[in-house]
């Protein structure tokens, strides 16, 4: 098999479809919006380059993904992809975590699940933001247990 290129924006993409069909076990409509107007923001509002970022992220987690479990391993290790990048510089770990926060209002219920699923990430980018009642020692427990899985058939590499 072939592999493609795995670049920040399918990373990000992939992230804000997972928090937002598992952190609270539902992705409805208002949050495909969102999340379709956040990654054509980060495109610089290229609409091919969202269609593909789309398509290409889609297709590769409907083969890849089979359960939750996986979905939140596959993301760990793209939030570490994406914090390890020089580009990705605070601004925009920060401007990821905003939209993050957004995705978990758009129903107008910020779920305790929610939070937490926001600090572990704001952790792994290491953004001191903290928005759960969960303590550090916590988090750093619940990161810990979370095995990183890397996304098989793509190469990661710095790429819109």
């Amino acid at each position: 098999m072939e592999e493609k290129q795995l670049s920040v924006l399918h990373c990000i993409f992939f992230i804000y479809h997972t928090f937002a069909n598992f952190s609270d076990g539902k992705l409805d409509e208002q949050e495909k919006v969102a999340i379709a107007g956040f990654i054509k923001r980060w495109s610089g509002g290229d609409d091919e380059l969202t269609t593909k970022i789309f398509n290409e992220t889609a297709n590769w987690a409907k083969e890849n993904v089979q359960d939750a479990k996986q979905a939140i391993e596959y993301m760990a290790s793209m939030v570490d992809f994406i914090n390890n990048q020089e580009e990705f510089d605070i601004y925009k770990k920060e401007n990821l975590l905003l939209d993050i926060r957004n995705i978990s209002r758009i129903d107008g219920h910020f779920h305790e699940a929610e939070k937490k699923w926001h600090d572990l990430i704001a952790q792994q980018l290491n953004v001191p933001i903290r928005i759960s009642e969960n303590t550090q020692d916590q988090l750093q427990r619940d990161a810990h247990n979370i095995e990183k899985r890397k996304p098989m058939g793509f190469k990661m590499s710095w790429q819109k």
